[in-house]
Parts: C-alpha cells; sequence; structure tokens
C-alpha cells in the first residue's frame, strides 16, 4: 500500500540533501515545461540552495525557484496592494540610490544599509523589507530577503526595484 505522505517526506528529505548543483540539472525539464529558460547551472544552484529545505517535490522547487530566472516578476495583487504603497516610494528610491554603486552584495552589507535606511526614515525595518521583497519576488514570502538580493544580484535588483517604482507611479496616475 502507498503512504503518499510518506513518499512526500521522503522526496523532501531527499532534495533537502542533495547537491544544489545535481538538483538544477534536475530542474531543467520542470523550468521547460513552464516556459522558463535554463538560466546558467551555476546561478540556478544558487538560486536552489535558498529553496531546498522548503521543497517537497522538482515540481514545487521548480515554481519557488521562478521567480528568480524571469525579467519582470508577476505581482501578487494582495501583497502589491498591502506593502507597494505611496509610503513606500521614498524608501525605495533612496535604497536604488544606495545600491546603485555597490559592485558586489553580501548580506552582512544588505542588513546595515536596511537598518540605516530604516533608522534614517524613522521606520521599523519590515516596512523597507517588505515592499523590496515584494518588488522582487512578486510575493510577501520568500527565502530571507537578503539572501535573494544576494542571488539576484545588482542589476536584476536595481530593475525590479525600478518596476516596482514604475508600478506604483502608474497607481498614482490611475487614482
Amino acid at each position: 500500500m502507498f503512504d503518499l505522505d510518506k513518499l512526500t517526506w521522503l522526496n523532501a528529505h531527499y532534495i533537502k540533501e542533495a547537491p544544489p548543483s545535481r538538483l538544477a540539472g534536475l530542474l531543467v525539464p520542470f523550468l521547460n515545461a513552464r516556459g522558463l529558460t535554463t538560466p546558467d547551472p551555476d546561478y540556478l544552484a544558487e538560486a536552489v540552495v535558498a529553496l531546498q529545505p522548503r521543497a517537497k517535490t522538482l515540481v514545487e522547487l521548480a515554481e519557488k525557484v521562478a521567480f528568480y530566472l524571469v525579467d519582470e516578476v508577476v505581482l501578487d495583487p494582495a501583497a502589491a496592494k498591502k506593502f507597494l504603497t505611496a509610503d513606500a516610494v521614498p524608501v525605495l528610491k533612496a535604497l536604488m540610490e544606495k545600491l546603485q554603486p555597490m559592485e558586489v552584495f553580501t548580506e552582512k552589507e544588505l542588513e546595515t544599509l536596511f537598518e540605516e535606511l530604516a533608522a534614517a526614515h524613522g521606520v521599523k525595518l519590515g516596512k523597507i523589507a517588505q515592499p523590496v521583497r515584494v518588488a522582487l519576488t512578486g510575493a510577501s514570502v520568500s527565502p530571507g530577503l537578503f539572501e535573494v538580493m544576494n542571488v539576484l544580484g545588482r542589476a536584476r535588483v536595481l530593475g525590479r526595484l525600478g518596476q516596482a517604482l514604475a508600478y506604483l507611479e502608474a497607481q498614482a496616475g490611475t487614482a
């Protein structure tokens, strides 16, 4: 008799234990089936690392890794409505200015930068982190934000923040 829950648990265990480079290779057909182009294997493996502990199947892993592989994320309407507000505009602009000269992101540097921005704008870290998370991933839930930014890299992060600001500008024009 098949116990689907046990089989899923076992599959999740093997995904967690597998080398990211192996999972990246196994993901290719699942990504292609979703219409996603397969990126550089090293980049994909780096993205997989953040998602491995959360995935139970390769189908689920391909779904979760998708935001790393697109040029423009699809915003979850509820997350965008809640976090991409007019209040976020000055903070997103300030963040872009600070990120522009940074050649390489490290999680520690990013954390320090966010703490400085929060203090400068008199807000809690979440008031910066959540709008940025939505701008970068399209959702309000993701792996650690600084980890996501590190994997995406400077160009993708700046591009997506710019897209979020354009979205906010369009929303302000329709209001």
